[in-house]
């Protein structure tokens, strides 16, 4: 998190760069259904030629893709912070095209957390900010700020935002405080789930690959898919089980 003071809180609009879900689902889908149908084809009509440069095929494909992807799966969402709460207005939804307009009290807030993507902005470890409210309700934003030159906008969002929440926390009438974070029991019940699932995903690959290899050459994107999906699934064991040392730690 960023390093700042409590202020008085003042009326503060910010435009943000977030992640629409359906665009990015629909974009996803569309490329792994291009790289599906490409190692088809090649398979189906013995394309040997191709078969020797499926790999550059798959890049040159990949390339564009991450390069236009956060252009087009983004929206710009407007935030303005002021004595009552937070206004957040273009707000993506699930309905293609459409957006919500929201005002969270800050009575409503019981916690919040700013997470930054542990790879980069086009990878699937987005950063996240998630607001807990009150009812058991959630509100899950992606942001993106790589679109910026200077990545300012959402650094001056979050530093808004926690001078808004100390500001608020410090007032005399404020009973209860909106904390950062997750408790350390809800941060541990979910990465030992995760990890006993990343373990089963894991067993699954393994026994996938032994079945795909036995019998013989397999497919191109057999080949390719298995070991990688096994990589990911190693990957997202290692992190669960490193949440759950830190979290452990006294």
């Amino acid at each position: 998190m960023y390093d700042v003071k409590p202020a008085i809180m003042d009326d503060r609009t910010f435009q943000v760069h977030v992640y629409s879900p359906p665009k990015g689902v629909l974009l996803l889908m569309l490329l792994f259904g291009i790289c599906f149908l490409l190692f088809g084809l090649i398979d189906l009509y013995d394309l040997e030629w191709l078969r020797r440069y499926r790999f550059i095929a798959v890049f040159i494909l990949i390339t564009p893709f991450l390069i236009f992807f956060s252009r087009l799966a983004t929206t710009i969402m407007e935030v303005k912070i002021d004595h009552n709460g937070l206004w957040l207005d273009h707000i993506p939804s699930w309905s293609w095209g459409k957006h919500q307009q929201l005002h969270i009290g800050w009575l409503e807030i019981e916690s919040w957390i700013y997470k930054k993507g542990r790879s980069d902005g086009h990878s699937i470890w987005w950063d996240r900010l998630t607001f807990k409210l009150s009812g058991n309700r959630r509100i899950l934003l992606l942001p993106h700020d790589d679109l910026e030159p200077d990545h300012g906008r959402m650094k001056a969002f979050i530093i808004g935002l926690e001078q808004a929440i100390d500001a608020y926390n410090g007032r005399n009438s404020t009973q209860i405080p909106i904390r950062f974070g997750h408790s350390v029991q809800r941060t541990l019940i979910w990465a030992w789930l995760g990890a006993l699932f990343s373990l089963f995903c894991c067993v699954m690959c393994l026994l996938a690959i032994y079945i795909t290899f036995k019998d013989g050459k397999p497919m191109n994107w057999m080949m390719l898919g298995t070991p990688l999906l096994f990589l990911a699934f190693v990957y997202q064991l290692w992190t669960r089980v490193q949440t759950i040392r830190n979290a452990s730690k006294p």
